[in-house]
């Protein structure tokens, strides 16, 4: 998206099977190439650092991704995803990640766990104020 004054913003949508490990080197690419960046997904990743209760492979290579590039988790505790028949199971495996340069203009994070839906994920809902 084009938001005036020479700049962009970039949305990316990605899900990732739960069998298949995050592709470092193309977070490492939106990180150079973009400077405003929202990236949203079933990343099937689970690590304690984001309030997830088990951890994975996809959780430590996304705590790599965090902790070496320019990507911030806007996810609060709330889970988004639970196994149907096992109620007590809930993990966060649907993040938001975002750019430094936009952690300041996340205004609302929502899990939208009310919404009847034939998934085992809850839909997420993110706002950002971007000035205008």
């Amino acid at each position: 998206m084009n938001l005036g004054k020479n700049s962009e913003l970039f949305v990316f949508s990605l899900y990732n099977p739960p069998n298949v490990l995050l592709n470092f080197d193309f977070f490492k690419t939106v990180n150079k190439k973009c400077r405003n960046y929202i990236l949203g997904g079933d990343l099937n990743a689970r690590t304690k650092q984001i309030g997830c209760v088990g951890e994975n492979e996809n959780g430590i290579m996304l705590e790599r991704i965090i902790n070496e590039l320019d990507f911030s988790v806007i996810n609060d505790k709330r889970p988004t995803f639970n196994i149907f028949n096992n109620k007590n199971y809930f993990e966060i495996l649907d993040l938001f990640l975002v750019s430094s340069s936009l952690i300041d203009k996340i205004t609302d994070f929502t899990v939208l766990n009310s919404q009847d839906m034939t998934s085992d994920h809850f839909p997420i809902e993110a706002s950002i104020s971007m000035g205008y």
